[in-house]
Parts: C-alpha cells; structure tokens; sequence
C-alpha cells in the first residue's frame, strides 16, 4: 500500500510500530530492531516523589496542540541581506490593551542575538496561509534564513522590514520583553501596525492558514520538509546530503527498521531525480544510499539505548533533526564511505544497481567500533559524491 501522510498520521502508534509499511527490501544483512519509547506513567495518584516528566513524554503531548505557523523577519545588520527570517509555531496574541503577541524561539540563536542585542527596533510576524510551506521550510533552516529573493516581498518603509506577500496579514511589533525557560525564550512584543494579507479584509477570498499538528514524531519544520520531498518539490540546490540524510532519518524512525523504510527513501529519491533529470549528474547508487542508512540506523539505535539517564527502559530517541546531527557529526562526513570502498568499487554498475559488500574495510555494527577503528588518510576518499544516491 502506498503510504502517504494520512496513512502515516492515522497508522504510528508508538515509534517502531508502523504496520502499512512493507519489508520490500530484500537486503537484510544488516538487520535492527528499534523499541518502543520508555515510560514514566503511573496508574498510582501523583505524589512528590514520583520521577519527573521525561523530554519524550511532553513533547509527545504537545504535539497534539494544533500551532499557527509564522515566521518572524528581523532586521540583521551583520548578514549579507542585512536581514534574517526564522520560523515559529509558539505564536500567540497576548493582550488586546494594548495589543500584544509572544512567540518562542530556541536559545541560544542568530534570532535570539540579535534581539538580545536590540540590532533591530522592530519584527514583523507573518501569519502564513497553508500554500506557504516553502517559507516555512526556508525560515526553519540556518542556512537559508537570510534569503528572501526566493519569495514576493517588500521592504517596509519605515521599519525597513521585509514582508513577505500572500501571508493571511503580518503584524509589525516593537520588542518589549523577553523571558528564557530552559531551552527558549519568549519574546513580548506590542503591535504597532497590521498589514492586512489574503484574507484578512472583508470581501477577499478566504485562506486556510498553515497549521502544525502532530501526534508523532515530525517537527513543524520535519513536516513541511517531507511534504516537499514527497511531491518532488524541492530544488535541486535544496536537495543537499544533509537533505538526504534528514529524509533517511524521518523514514527510518517512521518504520522501525532499516528494511521497511528503504523503499520509501529510495523512491523519494528517484522522485526527485526524475523531476531534475537535466541536472542530475550520477544515477541513483543503491550501495551509497544504504551504507548512510546504515549509519543513521546506528545512531538511532545508539540514542535509543543511552536516551533514558533516570532507568535501564529504551528510549524514543531524540526528536529533533539537527539536535540529532549535532550528536552524530560524522553523518556529515561526505569522505566517510572512502573508509570502506574504493571509487572504483563505488561507482562500479554493481554498486548502482544493488548493495555490493566495502572492499576495504568491514561495515561497522555499532557506533563504538566505528570511534574504535583507527583508519589513516589513506583509507578515506576526500572529496567523494558520496551523498545518499
């Protein structure tokens, strides 16, 4: 059956437990098998001395908190276009007297320092409609956060602002205050003016706005992310190895094993080769794509065992994408498969077309012997195209 979104949405029950995916992949010497998240619930009254809520517990409540997405704009003197965009879904209005709104963003960040250090007098908060998933997903990305030629704008006159067009309507704030907790801070800020989008006046055609709700494991910007990877709509730029690894990683944790997740990454990449076909220099690889899943999986696996500090239960390992990279750095590493095959096996019709064994060094089965193994320059291949397909 194919999967798509509402199969997805309706069928994970816990992480590892995806029935509507099919084991079609006959490559099953590297075998894994994940395990359902740890729990701290009791049937007992709550007392004092019962253990805290975990990380994994609340996030899997909030995230069925249905969120308006925004993205915030800021003006960035130290970057390029001197301005900078982030994308949020804690939005919330405040106070009517006067009119307030809040929003949270991750601490520290470019967002956060450059609020903190009041390089900009004003926001500007852009309520977005549901076509706009190609903002968010440019807002929620470091890398990106600074472009805003990709997308219909002005340069607000007395702000200096950009606002993005097509948003339901944009309210352009005065910062007022901040508050951190943990991770995060809240930003206060008093609304100075509205600049009315689609459907925010009476008589223009209504908008649906683009709303965050998720009872699983994908982030606002992990969602927004697949939706665009599933039609094939990302572009060729955006269609990075950290791209791929990102999808990888969403697709493994959706189905639970290495086996059942593969014919969906690597139909997601033929999609997009097919839809690039005249920039697309290399076939699909099947032995690059599965040595990196391969890799993914055994981080995965490596959280899921040593993600619960407080019992010996396994864990639903980390949520969150870049969080999970940022443990796992050697991902990024596009040299890292010259360790265990030479070019010549690599690129060979054989490793295009099926999985062909390394021909250097022994695939590793944990991240321990991956750290352990001590491998000279030699071993590696710099500079190899060694992204997943």
């Amino acid at each position: 059956m194919p999967m798509t979104r509402a199969t997805r949405n309706l069928s994970r029950v816990h992480f590892g437990v995806f029935k509507r995916f099919s084991a079609a992949s006959s490559w099953n010497t590297l075998t894994s098998t994940h395990l359902p998240p740890c729990r701290h619930q009791s049937s007992s009254p709550s007392h004092d001395h019962q253990q805290d809520v975990t990380p994994y517990e609340f996030r899997g409540v909030m995230r069925k908190v249905p969120s308006q997405v925004v993205v915030v704009t800021l003006n960035a003197p130290d970057t390029q276009t001197k301005h900078l965009g982030t994308t949020c879904s804690s939005f919330t209005s405040v106070s009517l007297y006067p009119p307030t709104i809040s929003f949270c963003i991750r601490s520290p960040s470019r967002t956060s320092t450059i609020l903190q250090d009041r390089l900009t007098a004003h926001f500007a908060v852009h309520i977005l409609s549901k076509h706009q998933t190609q903002h968010s997903l440019a807002y929620s990305s470091p890398k990106t956060q600074h472009l805003f030629n990709s997308f219909p704008h002005h340069i607000d006159a007395s702000t200096k602002l950009p606002i993005l067009h097509n948003c339901l309507g944009v309210l352009i704030c005065q910062p007022i205050k901040s508050v951190r907790v943990g991770d995060h801070e809240t930003w206060f800020g008093q609304v100075k003016r509205i600049v009315h989008g689609v459907g925010s006046v009476s008589g223009e055609t209504q908008m649906e706005p683009l709303v965050y709700y998720e009872s699983s494991y994908r982030s606002i910007g992990d969602e927004v992310f697949m939706e665009q990877v599933e039609k094939g709509a990302l572009s060729f730029e955006e269609w990075t190895h950290r791209a791929h690894l990102r999808m990888a990683w969403i697709y493994l944790r959706e189905a639970g094993s290495k086996e059942a997740a593969y014919p969906y990454i690597k139909k997601a990449i033929l999609t997009h080769n097919a839809t690039n076909a005249h920039l697309i220099r290399h076939p699909y690889n099947e032995t690059i794509t599965r040595f990196y899943l391969h890799l993914i999986d055994l981080a995965v696996r490596n959280d899921i065992q040593s993600g619960n500090t407080k019992s010996n239960e396994p864990c639903d390992p980390i949520p969150d994408f870049l969080e999970f990279l940022s443990k796992h750095p050697f991902l990024e590493d596009r040299s890292i498969i010259g360790r265990y095959y030479s070019p010549a096996a690599l690129m060979s019709d054989q490793a295009k077309m099926t999985w062909l064994e390394p021909d250097r060094n022994p695939l590793p089965n944990s991240l321990e012997e991956l750290d352990k193994r001590e491998l000279g320059l030699e071993d590696a291949t710099p500079g190899m195209c060694s992204s997943l397909g």
